[in-house]
């Protein structure tokens, strides 16, 4: 799974499919590459117009090469190879980050993550440690959509993820335990992560505090929200 800041890299914009090529080749024959390509909230969702709002290079793997893209009305992935259709199957049943998703199948078959320009404040899959643990800010939400039919129609969307800029928490637990590497492509730093390494580190981080991947911006209403909700299930318990 690769997250990335395209303009990180200092290539011109007609170097976009250049730079996913490579990673293609890269993985080889055998491998599999998947792209969050998330729809965001705004407007109705569509599964083959939405563009992703996750970057110029995501949206590019999404329409210039021939990858599937999985049906959950925000948080879709788009994969390409060995494993593709595996990896988005059934992830309209399924949970935003959770089971059914390409972020839990990435942690089954033990994959990488790869950060070009970015932090793991960008790393959905350490919303599967959220999940798996069941935090209590986990919220429901309501989505338009277009079904196959063409109808929109509005669907409740369960324990879906919140926040992220507090993951940048996890990175020295990752580094405690090896489970990480450095390094760089073209003018970006890049990091490399082992996903069941780093989302079972999650998972016992927030076993110990359910609060620890918050972050610790007193201004973050999300965040604040979070803890909120959480001293509400310790008190109801």
């Amino acid at each position: 799974m690769v997250h990335t800041a395209f303009k990180s890299l200092a290539l011109p914009d007609e170097r976009i499919a250049d730079v996913i090529t490579a990673l293609i080749d890269a993985l080889g024959p055998e491998g599999t590459l998947i792209m969050p390509t998330h729809a965001g909230w705004d407007g109705v969702y569509d599964h083959d117009s939405s563009p992703s709002v996750t970057g110029a290079l995501t949206e590019v793997f999404r329409t210039q090469f021939s990858s599937l893209r999985s049906r959950h009305p925000t948080h879709s992935c788009s994969a390409l190879g060995k494993m593709a259709r595996e990896a988005v199957a059934g992830h309209e049943q399924g949970y935003a980050v959770g089971t059914g998703s390409p972020c839990e199948f990435v942690y089954e078959h033990s994959g990488q993550v790869l950060l070009i320009g970015v932090d793991l404040m960008v790393a959905t899959i350490v919303h599967l440690a959220e999940f798996y643990v069941n935090v209590a800010y986990l919220c429901a939400r309501q989505r338009r959509l277009r079904n196959d039919d063409g109808q929109c129609v509005t669907r409740m969307l369960t324990r879906q993820p919140g926040h992220s800029n507090g993951f940048v928490k996890l990175e020295p637990l990752l580094k405690q335990y090896g489970h990480i590497r450095y390094g760089s492509i073209e003018s970006a730093s890049c990091r490399l992560f082992d996903a069941r390494g780093a989302v079972d580190a999650a998972v016992r981080m927030l076993t110990d505090d359910p609060a620890a991947l918050l972050c610790d911006d007193p201004n973050c209403s999300n965040c604040n929200e979070s803890r909120r909700l959480i001293r509400v299930e310790v008190n109801s318990a």
